[in-house]
């Protein structure tokens, strides 16, 4: 078997991986659905409640209501754009590399390059930390904090399942996450 796929990182990659790695996990798809509707219909109610103490002149909920809606939306927004793009912004570096990976049975091949600079790589299945699959990437961790990221639409021919065979028969079933 050998499999070609080459990906460049660009923005919208990096804040994909900056955003799985908030509630990276087997249910990342959930829990970010979670935050994205619950959290908006809760600073919803609390502007109801706002609104409903304002017409009824209370004001020490009310106070305490208003500070509470304006805490949410700051988690909310920090949450959901400003440290994935504060993750982005701070690996600018990581930007434009062209990384070309070549898979084979028991290992693949990593070659990384940049403005001239050139490195190469090769991983055993074996030794991996961890592999997350989600509908658009397979993030290939080496350590805890450290992964590949490799884009499905990159793979040649769609050997998307030949990649995720050899993968999911290196690994333990705990490393190999399925998060589509």
């Amino acid at each position: 078997m050998e499999i070609k796929a080459t990906t460049v990182y660009d923005e919208m990659t990096m804040k994909d991986f900056f955003i799985f790695m908030r509630c990276r996990g087997k249910r990342h798809k959930s829990i970010r659905n979670y935050f994205n509707i619950f959290y908006p219909i809760l600073m919803f109610f609390t502007l109801v409640l706002i609104a409903i103490f304002f017409s009824l002149d209370i004001r020490e909920e009310r106070l305490f209501l208003i500070v509470l809606f304006f805490v949410m939306v700051f988690i909310w927004s920090m949450i959901a754009y400003i440290i994935p793009s504060m993750g982005v912004k701070n690996n600018r570096n990581l930007m434009s590399i062209t990384n070309t990976y070549t898979f084979y049975d028991e290992y693949f091949e990593l070659k990384s390059s940049k403005e001239g600079l050139q490195s190469s790589a090769i991983i055993q299945y074996n030794v991996l930390h961890k592999v997350y699959e989600t509908s658009h990437y397979f993030y290939i961790f080496i350590t805890n904090a450290q992964a590949y990221i490799l884009r499905k639409d990159d793979i040649e021919n769609g050997a998307v399942d030949q990649i995720r065979t050899a993968l999911f028969s290196h690994l333990p079933r705990k490393k190999y996450i399925i998060c589509l």
